[in-house]
């Protein structure tokens, strides 16, 4: 890896994990969330004038919808998770779990092989995993958090999940005008939720 990708990896690290902090300290974390997508949403908008959504084959609609579903499950989760425990718990749970996860289903349903090099990352993953809340904690104290974990492995499946429907969705459709499909489907779909639950 070239100096110039691993500092961007290492910066897209850090604006991730910031932005899950914003989201656990603040109470309003389902309005914090909704915002984000919209300004998303907005920022891809520009790309309507390249690309009409009349264009777009029936697949490419499915994987839209599918994924628009998942991802606002995701934010309703991390919402909950992050709600019911410690950041500490929560976030690497959540992402390792996730990161787990998508390798194998990419190998089982979308015919994609492992490097070795793959392999090795998925065990270090799991292994911080376990460091993080078993050996060294005690597991003792995760099952004393057992709504949070819960929460966060649902959280890790979801992101699992709409990453292989992402990974369909983006051989379908341009990536800016589908990124933009998925942000304005996932903005309505939680603005929506957000009116059930405040009525």
């Amino acid at each position: 890896m070239s100096p110039t990708a691993l500092l961007l990896v290492l910066l897209a690290a850090l604006c991730h994990s910031g932005w899950n902090l914003i989201v656990k300290t603040d109470p309003r974390r389902l309005e914090i969330q909704s915002g984000a997508l919209w300004v998303g949403a907005l920022i891809c908008a520009p790309v309507l004038y390249f690309h009409s959504p009349w264009e777009l084959p029936p697949q490419a609609w499915v994987a839209v919808v599918v994924s628009a579903a998942l991802e606002s499950a995701y934010v309703l989760a991390l919402s909950s998770a992050y709600a019911a425990g410690d950041m500490s718990l929560v976030y690497p749970v959540a992402r390792g779990s996730g990161s787990v996860l998508v390798p194998p289903l990419a190998v089982l349903l979308l015919g994609e092989r492992l490097s070795w090099q793959g392999i090795v990352g998925i065990g270090l993953v799991v292994l911080g995993i376990f460091l993080s809340h078993g050996a060294l904690t005690g597991w003792a104290s995760a099952r004393a958090h057992r709504p949070a974990l819960g929460w966060a492995l649902l959280t890790g499946v979801l992101i699992a999940s709409y990453s292989l429907v992402n990974k369909v969705g983006v051989s379908l459709v341009p990536v800016p005008f589908y990124a933009f499909l998925v942000f304005l489907a996932d903005a309505m779909i939680v603005r929506l939720v957000r009116w059930r639950l405040s009525t």
